[in-house]
């Protein structure tokens, strides 16, 4: 305790150097970074600003991959940013649908991806990592990106992970079935077969036609 007071009051130089660091960003990523963990917001004024900012990038410039930078940051804002960041991340992307898909298919892609590698590498502290991708696909089912077969699809695969029924399991299961179907076959053919005529179904003998002499 005494050596933590004391470094809190007098830390060492090399501790004080490593946090003064700040890392530069360039000039374009720092403004996508700006414009979507700062100014983005639920408001439509707001989300309608944004997407236009957005589209005047040099989308053609192949030395920067702009559809990887915003994504990258929109899903840095849904998870470190305000609580209703991701329904204004989810309206923006429904908005540059039409004339941007990159970005839609891009963060769609990592949304699933993010939340298949929580299941595989699960771990304490990404766990509200893991809740805010969950939130962002429910918002963007909400405004139509994410189709209702591939939310409930996922949301089995989040049930049945881990549970798989093994090989052998499944082939005695499957072969009692087909006993069961077997069984049951023969057991309503031999009933079938054993049925008596009941009295409705006799021939009543008077409505014969009578038998010509030869």
């Amino acid at each position: 305790m005494i050596d933590f007071a004391f470094y809190n009051v007098s830390p060492p130089q090399n501790a004080s150097l490593a946090r003064s660091r700040t890392k530069v960003l360039p000039p374009f990523e720092a403004y996508i970074k700006f414009l979507l963990m700062d100014k983005l917001c639920s408001d439509e004024v707001i989300v309608s600003f944004v997407l236009k900012q957005l589209l005047r990038l040099p989308w053609n410039d192949e030395s920067i991959d702009y559809g990887a930078l915003v994504c990258k940051y929109m899903l840095k804002a849904a998870r470190r940013g305000r609580y209703k960041v991701s329904i204004a991340i989810a309206m923006l992307v429904e908005k540059a649908r039409r004339t941007c898909t990159e970005i839609t298919v891009r963060l769609v892609d990592a949304v699933f991806e993010g939340l298949q590698y929580s299941l595989e590498q699960p771990s304490f502290r990404d766990q509200q990592r893991t809740i805010s991708l969950a939130r962002l696909m429910g918002d963007l089912f909400n405004v139509g990106i994410v189709t209702s077969s591939s939310l409930f699809e996922e949301l089995y695969h989040f049930i049945n992970f881990g549970h798989d029924i093994p090989e052998a399991l499944r082939d005695a299961s499957i072969k009692h079935e087909e006993q069961k179907s077997s069984v049951s076959f023969s057991a309503m053919s031999s009933s079938i077969l054993g049925q008596t005529i009941t009295e409705e179904k006799e021939v009543n003998e008077e409505d014969l036609p009578p038998a010509q002499e030869v």
